[in-house]
C-alpha cells in the first residue's frame, strides 16, 4: 500500500537539479506566453484578452491538479507570462 502524503506537503523533497529545470521551464512558458500575447494582437486587439485568461486560468488549474515537478513548473510559468502580460498592457495600443 502506498504511503500517504498530508494534502499540501510535497511527496519528496525537490534536488536542485529538478528545481534549476523547473525555473527555466516556467521561465520559458511563461515567456511564450508573453510572445503570444504580442503576435496575437496584431490579428485582433481582443486577443491579448483571451490569451492571459486562458494563461492564467489553465495554470491555476495546473498547478492544482498536477504532480509532475516540471509540468507544476510549466503551470506556474503560465500564471507567470499571464501576470507579465498584464504589466506590459499600457504597451498594447490600439490607435
Amino acid at each position: 500500500m502506498a504511503e500517504h502524503v498530508p494534502e499540501g506537503e510535497p511527496a519528496r523533497k525537490l534536488t536542485v537539479a529538478e528545481a534549476l529545470l523547473g525555473a527555466v521551464v516556467a521561465a520559458v512558458v511563461a515567456a511564450v506566453v508573453v510572445v503570444v500575447a504580442i503576435v496575437s494582437f496584431d490579428a485582433n486587439p481582443a486577443w491579448p484578452v483571451v490569451v492571459v485568461v486562458a494563461a492564467i486560468a489553465g495554470g491555476s488549474l495546473g498547478v492544482r491538479r498536477v504532480d509532475s515537478p516540471l509540468v507544476k513548473a510549466a503551470a506556474i510559468g503560465l500564471v507567470l507570462g499571464g501576470v507579465v502580460t498584464l504589466l506590459f498592457w499600457p504597451f498594447f495600443s490600439v490607435g
